[in-house]
């Protein structure tokens, strides 16, 4: 009788240990469902059904008729950043494509929107979007003042009424991190990145599911932890 119960408690212990096992394991890898959401593919088209499912952040002033109540919202894949941003329906002025600001560990990057030239090396000054003219306005970059190339992707959506105006932007990482002198993998590694819009409204977007899996993580080693306990507490009876 013995001799089976001590194995029936070599069982408990080999199935808390592999149990233990898997939890370290699951902690250590990253997970983000959300970054999966746009990993599976946000196309810079003008069309935002791609951004369905995707937590939005209000961006406002807090004005009494809420026009200036806007929406944003920022997630990463592995390669991309992608913003996009939308007006309130009854806000009657063109969406702003020029003063917004990347946030990544204390620094800032300035950036616009607007058609690159042809080697995509420079801004075409010579062709503009018509922001008073409902249509879908594809082909445009984000640009800071210097250097001023293009390192990403852009769409413009103008329209009246609702769905308001709106846009998408897909930032290249590594050349976020080039412009604002981060080392390589600053933003993969976790770093908060947020982006203000003043010309939108106040406060800040941050970037969504950049501490997810951290937090995860922490749960499932707090669990780890507790298990331990339980199981130390439990022989520690069992020897009283």
């Amino acid at each position: 009788m013995k001799s089976i119960q001590k194995k029936n408690k070599n069982w408990k212990h080999r199935i808390a240990s592999l149990v233990l096992s898997c939890l370290v394991i699951i902690a250590i890898v990253p997970v983000n469902c959300i970054e999966a959401k746009a990993a599976g593919g946000i196309t810079i088209d003008g069309y935002y059904d791609d951004w369905e499912g995707i937590p939005k952040t209000m961006i406002t002033y807090y004005s009494n008729n809420q026009l200036c109540n806007n929406q944003a919202a920022l997630v990463r894949d592995g390669e991309y950043m992608y913003l996009y941003v939308e007006m309130h329906p009854l806000y009657s002025s063109p969406i702003p494509i020029d003063a917004y600001y990347l946030h990544v560990n204390g620094k800032q990057l300035p950036f616009f929107l607007r058609y690159p030239t042809a080697d995509r090396n420079g801004i075409d000054w010579g062709k503009n979007v018509n922001l008073s003219k409902d249509g879908i306005y594809t082909g445009l970059s984000p640009f800071t003042y210097y250097p001023a190339y293009s390192w990403g992707d852009a769409a413009v959506t103008v329209s009246s009424g609702d769905p308001n105006d709106r846009f998408e932007v897909r930032m290249k990482i590594s050349e976020v991190e080039k412009l604002m002198g981060l080392e390589q993998g600053t933003i993969a590694s976790g770093a908060k990145v947020e982006v203000t819009m003043p010309n939108v409204g106040g406060g800040k977007v941050t970037m969504v599911g950049t501490s997810t899996g951290a937090s995860f993580s922490i749960l499932l080693m707090a669990g780890a932890v507790v298990l331990f306990g339980l199981l130390g507490k439990k022989k520690g009876l069992q020897k009283s």
